[in-house]
């Protein structure tokens, strides 16, 4: 079990060597363990997650003393959630690190083993899962994994512990197509008058070594707007567009996966046009190619690529402190 606390840097050492006047005790913000987390799909797969629950204190000055204090509620209520979707025959493990990263930086991040992979391989009824068997219904089901996902962060947004309208989510290679298709069908969810807003909570996507298809899972479903779509669900689409970011990472020493995000991200630019200034941060539509033939979350776990700080800063930059107000969605 990893340390639960973290120590916050202080004065300390200035303060000593200034005379040690106001003597401040270094503080410890606590970061809680990693909880596993059972759920349960629609059609009854049993689905195994780990949740790294958001920091609920903070540090401040109290009469020229660090202190640490709970979080006020519309604090917390400002955490982004985020779900990281590994590779196929990855599983949730393969972004403990990442995932314990994002947690100290202070957000909710949630780690699931996609269906036939990891300890997400039975149903209810007792059949049973495995990725080397997976057919494209059962990628195409992979929606239902993330469904139950967004439900248990639904839950939390509710008990005042996140804001699921800040949504993120990572997606190595089967994860990004995924995650790709999981945004554009929350976007596309019919809202009925009166009732409370279903969907349009997804607002940034980070996709790893992303694939222009992925067996029942085409990215074509994000980047293209289809005509034969009812007239709403096409403006909600196009709003989606409006509203995301998107980073892309890969690396650029492999032809083939280089290839298929550069294609991904044309097939996008003219829904995400640049900004004027190129380095005033405005830009939503993202390509970083890494100097590196290491593709997916083995590009994102080498630490001298430092596609983790990449990726902090991103959520950073497009999500933290954006007017997206929180409400509860019971």
């Amino acid at each position: 079990m990893r340390n639960s606390h973290i120590v916050l840097p202080t004065l300390v050492a200035a303060l000593l060597l200034l005379g040690g006047r106001n003597f401040l005790a270094a503080q410890e913000i606590e970061i809680p363990n990693p909880v596993e987390t059972p759920l349960e799909t629609r059609d009854g797969l049993q689905l195994k997650a780990t949740y790294y629950p958001p920091i609920a204190t903070k540090i401040v000055e109290v009469e020229g003393k660090q202190v640490v204090v709970p979080k006020k509620p519309v604090e917390l209520r400002e955490t982004i959630p985020i779900i990281m979707l590994h590779q196929y025959k990855g599983s949730r493990k393969d972004f403990a690190e990442a995932a314990s990263r994002l947690q100290a930086k202070g957000h909710a991040v949630i780690v699931p083993d996609l269906r036939g992979h990891g300890d997400s391989t039975t149903f209810v009824n007792g059949k049973l899962i495995s990725a080397a068997g997976l057919k494209t219904n059962d990628f195409t089901a992979m929606g239902l994994d993330m469904r139950a996902v967004k439900s248990f962060l639904m839950e939390k947004n509710n008990e005042g512990q996140l804001n699921i309208e800040k949504l993120c989510i990572v997606g190595a290679e089967m994860g990004a197509s995924l995650a790709a298709n999981f945004a554009a069908f929350d976007w596309s969810r019919r809202q009925l008058p009166g009732a409370r807003k279903l969907g349009r909570d997804v607002r940034a996507l980070v996709l790893l070594s992303p694939q222009i298809s992925y067996r029942g899972l085409p990215m074509s479903k994000f980047s293209k707007i289809d005509k034969r779509l009812p007239p709403v669900t096409r403006m909600q689409l196009a709003k989606m567009h409006r509203e995301m970011s998107i980073m892309i990472v890969v690396g650029k020493h492999g032809k083939k996966p280089y290839r298929a995000a550069k294609v991904f991200r044309d097939s996008l630019k003219l829904k995400y046009p640049a900004a004027a200034n190129a380095d005033n941060g405005d830009k939503r539509l993202l390509l970083f190619g890494l100097e590196t033939k290491l593709q997916s979350t083995d590009m994102l776990n080498n630490k001298a690529l430092n596609a983790q700080d990449d990726l902090a800063h991103f959520v950073n930059l497009r999500l933290v402190g954006k007017n997206f107000p929180w409400t509860k969605r019971d």
